[in-house]
């Protein structure tokens, strides 16, 4: 019986994998930056910092992104008028058209996702993967 546990855990996992990897692929092949461009431009957060404790990415991997997405003339930085050793985010013309267009067909691709599930099973499924996220998160840091 042990064993028969084991396998349907093992299961579940690789059905959450799979969940995972159909998600991200969906999203596009730079997640990350449409994040970026959607909260610079719909959500008004300007300061690395602000996005990186929002999306959850890493300091070093934000700054990467940053510049690359800065060379693609997505984003500029300037001075914050009110601090200025504050750097401030702001989306290019470029950039703007890019988050636009983004989100657009974001939008369609998540409209969709859990139609196949009643509202209990979508409320079940937020509280599953909310328990689970948190227990990741404290083991993480602990």
């Amino acid at each position: 019986m042990e064993m028969e546990k084991y396998m349907e855990r093992e299961e579940t996992v690789l059905l959450l994998r799979k969940c995972g990897r159909y998600l991200h692929s969906e999203r596009g092949k730079r997640p990350a930056q449409d994040r970026i461009l959607f909260r610079i431009g719909r959500r008004g957060i300007h300061s690395q910092k602000e996005l990186q404790e929002v999306l959850q990415i890493r300091q070093g991997s934000l700054s990467e992104i940053l510049i690359k997405m800065e060379k693609s003339g997505l984003i500029e930085k300037r001075r914050s008028e009110s601090d200025g050793r504050r750097v401030e985010l702001y989306l290019t013309e470029k950039g703007q058209r890019e988050m636009e267009e983004n989100h657009e067909k974001f939008m369609d691709s998540e409209r969709h996702l859990l139609d196949v599930l009643n509202e209990d099973e979508v409320d079940m499924l937020g509280t599953v993967l909310g328990k689970l996220l948190a227990a990741w998160e404290e083991e993480a840091h602990a």
